[in-house]
């Protein structure tokens, strides 16, 4: 029987994660053995059901005889188990699988998730090593790019854009749990007579939300309430930051802040607008898709993977990354839609999220390259 592993880090939380799962539960309803490698984490249990057999080693590690040893270990599992293909989604445990592959002479892939930090010299030959892969699949079209640009990389064949899925059987309005709302309506004193702007993600400045702040400050509508959903980061002062915004601009009546929530399904229901605001561009960008998938109106910043999930004046609206008067004006103009228009755009990022977007959209197109490569 054919063997996939796949290798990565940890299994706490991320896009990364999720789509290990994912493609997990596809490997073994393809009729293939499922591998995965990582240090564990809270998703080891989710990973388990899906029939994947589960590896714990210490991958996430950075030490160098680490990696060496963890090389050594790839091997003898890779000869234990039979494996057939690994599949490397980060950067340290995919040194350790490269030299793990080459010296078993097994097919090995990977797929660059992100725009990896760093411009000298070392960093950037550290980062390609997702570029070892027999084939590399690319979150976006924009990362494609960004590795044609940045790493003088030419092998165009090598390079397989598949978008990341989102899970049409969750991200559905039969899921809507009403009474769930209106505890997080009472509990956070939310108004259910405003229109309600939500920007999910973590508190953190590159995702824009002092950004989004700013904008409201200019918009002319008074009957709204915007939703700021993310954990914060402990260590840094970016949240007093946007609460003394707040408080300097007399906002507060109009702002609630949420810890991120597990079901964001309620949240995106009762949304009239969504808000990527991001400041750097997104690989991909998830939410997007997961608001697109409910039907709801997303405004995001023009770049990234964004301009892939969002067509333009029709399924949503992008707005200049540097321009939070225009984000204003968007917001005004579709605060400002009538119902009937609203109902075109929504109906239209439902259908062009199911289309294009899907977790089914993405596990097939990752295992006909699994086939591909492996000539089954």
């Amino acid at each position: 029987m054919t063997s996939i592993l796949q290798i990565l880090p940890k299994l706490n939380s991320g896009g990364v994660e999720r789509g290990t799962i994912e493609m997990a539960s596809a490997i073994t309803k393809s009729g293939f053995k499922s591998y995965v490698i990582s240090a564990g984490g809270k998703m080891v249990a989710q990973l388990k059901n899906t029939n994947t057999q589960h590896i714990q080693l210490d991958v996430a590690s950075k030490n160098p005889v680490k990696i060496l040893f963890n090389a050594y270990k790839i091997k003898q599992i890779i000869k234990e188990h039979h494996i057939d293909l690994v599949h490397a989604r980060s950067r340290v445990p995919a040194l350790s699988a490269y030299f793990a592959c080459k010296n078993s002479k097994t097919k090995f892939i990977t797929t660059f998730h992100g725009v990896y930090s760093g411009k000298s010299k070392l960093k950037k030959t550290y980062n390609s090593i997702m570029l070892k892969g027999e084939k590399i699949i690319t979150v976006s079209n924009f990362i494609k790019n960004h590795i044609k640009t940045n790493y003088n990389f030419t092998d165009n064949k090598k390079l397989l854009t598949i978008h990341r899925g989102v899970d049409l059987s969750e991200f559905n309005e039969q899921n809507v749990d009403y009474p769930q709302i209106s505890t997080y309506l009472t509990k956070y004193n939310i108004p259910k007579d405003k229109k309600l702007i939500i920007l999910p993600g973590r508190i953190t400045e590159w995702k824009g939300q002092l950004f989004f702040l700013q904008a409201l400050t200019k918009i002319s509508a008074t009957n709204y309430h915007a939703i700021i959903v993310g954990d914060v980061d402990v260590h840094s002062n970016y949240k007093k930051k946007l609460t003394d915004f707040i408080n300097q601009h007399s906002l507060s009546e109009n702002i609630t802040f949420m810890p991120a929530i597990r079901d964001l399904v309620n949240l995106y229901h009762c949304a009239d607008i969504v808000i990527s605001a991001s400041l750097r561009p997104e690989a991909f960008g998830r939410t997007i898709v997961e608001a697109g998938a409910m039907g709801k109106i997303v405004l995001a910043t023009k770049h990234g993977g964004a301009t892939e999930t969002i067509l333009d004046n029709k399924t949503g609206f992008l707005f200049a990354a540097n321009s939070n008067n225009e984000l204003a004006e968007k917001i005004d103009y579709v605060l400002k839609l009538p119902k009937k228009q609203l109902n075109i755009i929504e109906n239209d990022a439902k259908e062009h999220v199911s289309k294009n977007f899907s977790i089914c959209k993405m596990q097939e197109a990752t295992i006909n390259l699994y086939k591909e490569i492996l000539k089954l």
